[in-house]
């Protein structure tokens, strides 16, 4: 700054110095100053030597150790952790007080002692270093570790910490004070510290408590508690791993631990785990109370003492001992649970007496008691107890109580346990209610009140649990009034009577469905009732009601009271006439039971019951004997049979009677009474009576319908006889059924036919009669006056199917039916003929055979023979008859199931003009019917013969319906046929659908497709048509032989044609066969036969070859030629050597002269291209059978072209890269060959033959990975550095394939071998030209030129190229490698295969650049002759390589360079670019150049040379 300022002198100075302040004081002499400041200044000096000393060393430290004595130390909390034997982590945090208002800092000069009532504990390290004296309370904090130094101290000190509401620490140490910036040593600290002490942890409380079960040695019960203990200390105790003891009632029962026990300030949650362990009986018993008011819901008092205490597992012993002192008395709060779960009595047996009325001894064997325990440790029960109240919806009902006793049962939380006890009332009148619900009802529920105790097995011990409350329902099973099942009476005996009444003795089944046994040790009394009327009584002596069906005996007495006379004597007729019945038993509140509590539960006792029928008749027998005059007087004798079903005895003093059958009365017995001779029968015994008269119903209605009822009863079948019955019926005008005559008939023809009846002869007739009467069975209405023991009564009842014995007496019943039936039955009889076979044929007639059945003949066994021969007419369409001649008929035995017939006759044309039509009609039609009559008809039946029966019968028969089922088996075109034309043999198979079979003889046929003639055909040997047999039209196999004839226009040329395409494409062609004639076996001409046949057009289906088999299985391709300048993906495409094996199905020859193909190539399965050629000219080798052929434009059409198939270039481009650069390619050729050929029968054109072959052909095999390359010329441009060397290369081909490909450029590959380059290192360089690529089969010679630049390659003269270049210079061999890439051709079809040609060679530039001298004659020698070196050349190892003794490692070989046209490899005045051909069948020279990458070096040699 320019200006300053002095204060001292109060002036500003500045840069002019004429300024001043207007405030400056007036200047003294300096000298008066400076005196004054001297005196000052030597009075200072003496005052501070002196009092300094005093004020630090006297002065200031006793202030200071004022103050820190005044000072007060104050902790908030602390912090106990870190616990070891011999020592502990203090934290703490506080402050100092009274640090006066100097500031200053505090440091420990060394450890603090901590004291407890005079007693040393241990020793800190230091205090942290304290800035006090601000003015205020300074914060403190400590964490450092405390060293114990006496353990028994330390461990009263912590046992008083535990038990006592605060503690006083004395904390001793010097420190070191700096205050005023002046460090004051030995300062002493003596600091009493009262803090809050545990004061016992006085507020303890369980917040949870968990069994979780077992524990993990098995010797006890785990245990996991959560409590809650409030810490008032101000001491954050970490305790570390704490044991403490469980009691209960001062009986250790387990340990908890507490793990990483920390116990902070206020409220804490600690989990501790542990066992309850109980080794004595007082430790088991204190368990059992501790648990038991657990679940009762009853708190309990535990004491918790403290037992050790560890860190790491590691036992401090201070701290342990510490622990023993403390007892925290902690509540176990209960909580009640429910631990038995439900009750099921199970079978319980009440044994009750009238004396025990209301204390019935109730035993339950297995009563099961579902129980839960509140925790999952084992807990098995040993035994249990109860003291229970049942109590029902009224109020108690009785207590019933049971000491300790063994319990079972394997089911989880299940006992099972037997008790057997009374059952005492606490209310007789809901005694009296319960017992009642549980006879009446079928279910009772009621609650089991009280305690249960018992003794379960845990991991500890065996423990009592007392007084466990249960409240739980449960239910009893009731006997349901015994009505769950119906109440069975069985082995009912009638005993015995007397004057008032009949005792029947019974087994009575109840069924209990309750699990309640009844013990009555009574009898048990009942009212009988039917039709609601007191009958009698039933008595259950000394009742035990078991559980289940109940086999007891019962004692009925039958006496009927007073107005239940009428309802006794219904009970008894249902009895006697096995009838179902069914009483009811009731209850009696009066008699019943003398137990006095169950009076009112029987008396509501109510019961149905069914009485098993008797089972047996009391007349169980009859017998009928019909005498000679039952005509006139109707009365039949009989016999009665009764048998006594009771063991008392019965007597029969009067019997009226009425006989039924089926409901219809057919006798009666009226008003017999025996007087003094009744029948009389002993218990359980049979007695019969003769000679009883029986007034029958006589009537023809009555007999006709007795007879039929009893046969459908017997089950017999009537046949017939039930149709003459109904016919007899109607010619005696007692018929009242109206069914109708052609209901008669179907039922007659049904009968006849059912199965078991087969043969019916007059006789039977008889056997049918006695047979349905045999089993014969009435119906007895009887009135009857009869004793039961001593007890009389009347009783009317009907005893029905009483079996009536018959004998051939009752034949007489029956008349006979009489003559005019015959002719009904002869009318409704059916003639039938299921085949007929015709022989020898004429127009006179010819044997026929025939095979028939008469049928529907009814079921009479019957003769029938017929007089004269029948006459045949045919029924035509219009129903009317056109004779055709007669049959004689042989006699005829029918039974009922008809006859079959088996006629051999001949039949007699009586007209030829009505055969023919009739035969017209046969062969057209499916069936024709026949009309046999006759006039003269004996038929036999019923042992009796009937004359002059009429017969007219319709005979159907099927027709040969156009026999249009001809079809052809086999085809065959063995040979040319010497009359011209192609022998034909056809094997066919003629479905006859007549029934009719024929001798037919020789037949011809003329065969004609598309309505032009094929050819003529005739049978070998005689037809014999076999006719239809059982409804399936037989098959006849013809043979027939003839020819095709020669194709005369062009019609028939086609049709021809088309024939043999359809064939040999396994396709159906329809052929018309018309018939042509017919000679029979005996040459005869049959006037009604031969036109009929020539009417004969079928539609003949010449099934296709089957299997079609191709008529082109394999081609040979010796040639094929691909011109891609014509097209990348349509190359014009040429062939002149096509070979194709043709195989054609029939013997005649083919000459195949022309073909024309449109095909389809496939590669791999894909179809990537398609060929399309015109006739071409074709050569057949007649022997064998090789089309030779080719493509090309032939005579009229375009060039033929290798077509892609739009999207298959990746196939098609697949295809060509396998043709390159594979040995082989196979494809597949598909499509279609027209061709046309020469034959017998004329030229044919053979068109659509389908072609699907598969071809290899040799591939290129990328020529064979090596070529021959020999120079032929080396030009060097010096001002581009860039050279020239023609080639010429030998590629040899064994494929067919010629590829045209146009201007094809490649380049150089070379390996470095370590000449000059890095050995292995690679280089591509330089350009390929081949200006028309064209490689064929055999040797193709390529003369080449080639160049390229060395300039970029100029700096780098370590590069391969230069290594080249040095080794081609030195006239050595060199390996290079033609490569191709995606530019070699402007083919885009052959771009990617192009880019992968790799072909090995050998380069040697000798000739060309010294042409005149010997091989080791080269550049670089000639440069080292003049002393010149190429850079990096290693001229000794290049002379080793040049004079052979040394070699370089070579991969490639290729063929020799002499193989190559001498007369074009000579030469070095140029390029020679034009090839000529070294052969005329096998080589082709191409025209290529190599660029050779040595120009620079060249260069570079010319320019040190010159």
């Amino acid at each position: 700054m320019a200006n300053d300022i002095d204060r001292e002198a109060g002036t500003v100075n500045r840069s002019d110095e004429n300024l001043t302040s207007p405030y400056a004081e007036e200047k003294q002499p300096w000298y008066i100053r400076r005196k004054r400041w001297l005196i000052c200044g030597v009075v200072t000096l003496v005052f501070l030597a002196i009092f300094l000393p005093i004020l630090f060393l006297v002065i200031i430290p006793k202030i200071i150790q004022g103050i820190v004595d005044a000072s007060v130390i104050n902790f908030n909390s602390a912090g106990l952790s870190n616990v070891t034997a011999t020592s502990f982590t203090l934290t703490g945090n506080g402050t100092i007080a009274n640090t006066g208002s100097i500031p200053a800092d505090i440091s420990s000069e060394g450890p603090i002692s901590l004291y407890w009532q005079g007693k040393l504990l241990g020793s800190l390290p230091s205090l942290p270093d304290i800035s006090a004296g601000h003015g205020g309370d300074t914060p403190l904090v400590i964490s450092n570790t405390v060293t114990v130094s006496n353990e028994d101290n330390f461990a009263n000190f912590a046992a008083y910490l535990l038990n006592n509401k605060n503690f006083t620490w004395v904390l001793t140490s010097t420190v070191t004070v700096k205050a005023l910036g002046i460090p004051f040593r030995g300062i002493s600290l003596n600091k009493t510290v009262t803090l809050n002490a545990a004061d016992k942890f006085s507020n303890v409380a369980i917040q949870s408590f968990d069994i979780p079960g077992d524990s993990a040695d098995g010797k006890g019960i785990a245990l996991k508690v959560a409590t809650s203990i409030t810490n008032p200390s101000d001491i954050d105790f970490d305790l570390g791993d704490v044991t403490f003891t469980l009691t209960y009632s001062d009986q250790a029962v387990g340990t908890l631990v507490g793990n990483a026990v920390k116990l902070k300030k206020g409220e804490n949650v600690l989990s501790l785990s542990g066992s309850l362990q109980a080794t004595t009986p007082e430790g088991l018993s204190a368990v059992g109370k501790l648990f038991s008011n657990y679940i009762k819901g009853q708190a309990s008092l535990t004491k918790v003492i403290g037992k050790s205490a560890s860190n790491n597992n590691v036992n401090i012993p201070w701290l342990s001992s510490s622990l023993t002192a403390l007892e925290l008395l902690v509540v176990l709060p209960g909580k009640a649970f429910n631990i038995i779960t439900a009750i099921s009595l199970g079978n319980v047996d009440v044994d009750i007496s009238p004396e025990t009325a209301y204390s019935p001894t109730l035993s339950a064997p297995t009563i099961r008691a579902n129980y839960q325990l509140p925790f999952p440790f084992t807990a098995t029960p040993l035994q249990a107890g109860q003291n229970l109240q049942l109590i029902g919806g009224g109020g108690p009902i009785g207590t019933l109580s049971t000491p300790l006793a063994p319990v079972s049962g394997t089911e989880p939380n299940v006992i099972i346990l037997s008790i057997s006890a009374p059952l005492v009332s606490s209310d007789n009148t809901n005694f009296e209610a319960f017992f009642s619900a549980v006879t009446n009802t079928d279910s009772v529920s009621f609650n089991l009140n009280g305690t249960v105790d018992t003794v379960v097995r845990t991991a500890t011990g065996d423990i009592q649990l007392t007084g466990i409350p249960v409240n739980v329902a449960t239910s009893l099973a009731g006997l349901n009034g015994l009505k769950s099942a119906p109440v069975g009476i069985s082995n009912v005996v009638v005993a015995g009577g007397d004057p008032n009444g009949i005792t029947i003795n019974t087994d009575t089944s109840l069924n209990n469905p309750s699990t309640s046994k009844i013990t009555l040790n009574s009898d048990a009394v009942f009212d009988l009732y039917y039709q609601d009327s007191n009958i009698g009584k039933v008595t259950l002596p000394s009742l035990v009601l078991d559980r289940g069906d109940n086999n007891l005996g019962a004692v009925v007495y039958y006496s009927p009271a007073s107005g239940a006379e009428a309802a006794g004597k219904a009970f008894l007729t249902a009895y006697v006439m096995n009838q179902d019945i069914t009483v009811d038993i009731r209850g009696n509140a009066d008699s019943t039971t003398s137990v006095e509590s169950l009076k009112s539960a029987f008396s509501q006792i109510s019961l149905s019951a069914g009485i098993p029928i008797l089972g047996k008749q009391v007349v169980t027998g009859a017998a009928l004997f019909i005498p000679d005059n039952i005509g006139s007087t109707s009365i039949a004798k009989s016999t009665v049979t009764v048998s006594n079903p009771f063991a008392a005895q019965l007597t029969i003093s009067t019997i009226d009677s009425t006989v039924k059958y089926s409901g219809r009365a057919i006798g009666s017995i009226q008003n017999l009474n025996f007087g003094s001779n009744p029948i009389v029968v002993p218990g359980s015994s049979t007695v019969s009576r003769e000679g009883i008269d029986l007034k029958l119903a006589t009537a023809v209605g009555d007999i006709v319908w007795l007879l039929e009822t009893a046969a459908a009863a017997s089950n017999v079948d009537l046949g017939v006889l039930k149709q003459l019955l109904d016919l007899l019926l109607q010619l005696t005008g007692s018929s009242t059924n109206k069914v109708k005559r052609a209901e008669i008939e179907a039922e007659i023809a049904a009968v006849a036919q059912s199965s078991g009846l087969s043969k019916r002869a007059d006789e039977d007739i008889t056997n049918i009669i006695l047979k349905a009467l045999a089993g014969l069975k009435v119906d007895l209405d009887i009135t009857s006056s009869l004793k039961v023991g001593d007890y009389s009564t009347t009783l009317s009842f009907s005893q029905n199917g009483v079996p009536a014995a018959t004998d051939s007496s009752v034949l007489k019943l029956v008349g006979a039916i009489g003559t005019p039936l015959v002719q009904y039955l002869v009318g409704l009889s059916t003639l039938t003929f299921s085949s007929a076979e015709l022989r020898d044929l004429s127009d006179s007639g010819f044997p026929l055979k025939t095979i028939g059945r008469i049928a529907n003949t009814g079921p009479l066994t019957a003769s029938i023979s017929f007089d004269q021969p029948v006459t045949v007419s045919w029924l035509k369409p219009d129903n009317s008859t056109l004779t055709l001649g007669t049959l004689p008929l042989p006699a005829i035995t029918a039974v009922p199931a008809g006859a079959d017939l088996n006629i051999e006759g001949r039949f007699s044309i009586s007209s030829v003009s009505n055969f023919a039509q009739f035969t017209g009609y046969m062969l057209k039609s499916k069936s024709f019917t026949w009309v046999i009559t006759s006039e003269s008809v004996t038929v036999n039946a019923l042992q009796n013969t009937f004359k002059n029966i009429k017969l007219t019968k319709e005979v159907t028969l099927s027709g040969f319906n156009g026999l249009d089922q001809l079809s052809i088996t086999a085809f065959d075109l063995p040979s040319d046929d010497p009359l011209g034309g192609i022998k034909l043999n056809i094997g066919a198979t003629l479905l006859n659908p007549s029934s009719i079979s024929i001798e037919l003889g020789t037949l011809t046929f003329e065969n004609y497709y598309q309505d032009q003639l094929v050819g003529p055909v005739t049978s070998s040997g005689s037809v014999f048509l076999q006719g239809t047999q059982d409804a399936t039209p037989a098959p006849n196999a013809l043979s027939l032989s003839g020819r095709i004839t020669p194709r005369t226009g062009t019609a028939d040329t086609i049709a021809l044609a088309s024939l043999f395409g359809e064939y040999l494409a396994g396709h159906d062609a329809i052929l018309t066969v018309k018939g042509k004639n017919v000679v029979p076996p005996n040459g005869n001409y049959v006037n009604w036969l031969v036109p009929v046949f020539q009417q004969l057009s079928l539609q003949v289906k010449l099934p296709g070859a089957n299997p079609v088999k191709p008529l082109v299985d394999a081609i040979t391709i010796n040639d094929f030629k691909l011109d891609f300048t014509t097209g990348a993906f349509n190359p014009k495409t040429t062939s002149n050597n096509i070979v194709a094996q043709f195989k054609s199905p029939f013997g005649f020859p083919i000459n195949v002269f022309s073909v024309a193909q449109n095909l389809t190539v496939f590669s791999h399965s894909t179809a990537i291209a398609t060929i399309s050629v015109p006739f071409n000219d074709a050569k057949t080798d007649p022997v064998t059978n090789l089309i030779s052929t080719g493509i090309g434009p032939g005579k009229t059409g375009p060039e033929p072209r290798f077509e892609l198939i739009p999207g298959a270039e990746a196939g098609y481009i697949g295809f060509l890269g396998e043709t390159l650069n594979a040995p082989t390619s196979t494809f597949t050729l598909r499509g279609l060959l027209n061709s046309y050929a020469a034959t017998g029968a004329g030229n044919l054109p053979l068109f659509g033959i389908p072609l699907d072959v598969s071809t290899t052909i040799k591939g290129f095999n990328n020529f064979g990975g090596s070529i021959v390359s020999d120079p032929t010329s080396f030009n060097l441009d010096i001002d581009t550095l860039t050279t020239t060397v023609g080639v010429n290369s030998l590629i040899t081909s064994d494929s067919p394939v010629t590829v045209i490909a146009g201007p094809v450029v490649f380049q150089f590959e070379y390996t470095a071998i370590g000449l000059i380059s890095e050995a292995g290192k690679v280089q591509t360089f330089g350009e390929v030209v081949i200006e028309n690529m064209v490689v064929g089969p055999g040797q193709n010679v390529v003369p080449a030129v080639s160049s390229f630049s060395l300039l970029p390659y100029l700096d780098d003269l370590t590069a391969p190229i230069i290594e080249f270049s040095t080794l081609a210079l030195d006239s050595q061999d060199v390996p290079i490698v033609i490569v191709g890439f995606a530019g070699s051709t402007n083919i885009s079809s052959l771009q990617p295969i192009f880019s992968h040609i790799r072909l090995n060679t050998v380069i040697n530039l000798h000739k060309v650049l010294f042409p005149e001298e010997g091989r080791t004659t080269s550049i670089v020698s000639r440069l080292a002759e003049k002393g010149l070196k190429l850079p990096s050349v290693d001229l000794d190892k290049l002379t080793q390589l040049r004079n052979g003794t040394l070699t370089l490692a070579s991969n490639i070989t290729v063929p020799d360079a002499s193989t190559v046209n001498s007369n074009n490899t000579a030469g070095s005045n140029g390029a020679n670019l034009v090839g000529g051909n070294t052969s005329a069948a096998s080589r082709t020279t191409v025209s290529a150049s190599f660029a050779l990458s040595f120009v620079g070096i060249c260069s570079l040699f010319l320019s040190m040379m010159f």
